[in-house]
């Protein structure tokens, strides 16, 4: 086995000679479909890189039902935006609620 990362794996699942060759098999069987679904994914995100691509903004703009996770200090929880250092400065301010229609938010 000329891999590296087959040995290290090799041993950590056969620590002793108390295997058969049909489990050494089996494994080695997985390690190379594991490979080539790799090699799969890499050639499919080559092409499509948009795949990759990772919202990191929240917007105040909800659709029903949807839910944000928003954290004390880090999030205003009136609009859901990063936290403001002024009430003054959200944009969520003398608004009314899209979902209950409360009136105003702060």
């Amino acid at each position: 086995i000329n891999d590296s990362m087959w040995q290290c794996e090799f041993l950590k699942a056969f620590p002793s000679n108390d295997h058969t060759l049909a489990e050494v098999e089996s494994l080695a069987t997985r390690l190379e479909r594991g490979r080539v679904e790799q090699k799969r994914l890499e050639k499919m995100t080559e092409k499509n890189p948009s795949v990759n691509k990772i919202k990191d903004k929240l917007t105040s703009k909800k659709k029903s039902g949807s839910e944000y996770i928003l954290i004390r200090g880090q999030h205003c929880f009136k609009c859901g935006r990063k936290a403001h250092g002024d009430s003054t400065e959200c944009p969520a301010l003398n608004k009314s609620c899209d979902l209950s229609g409360e009136k105003p938010l702060c």
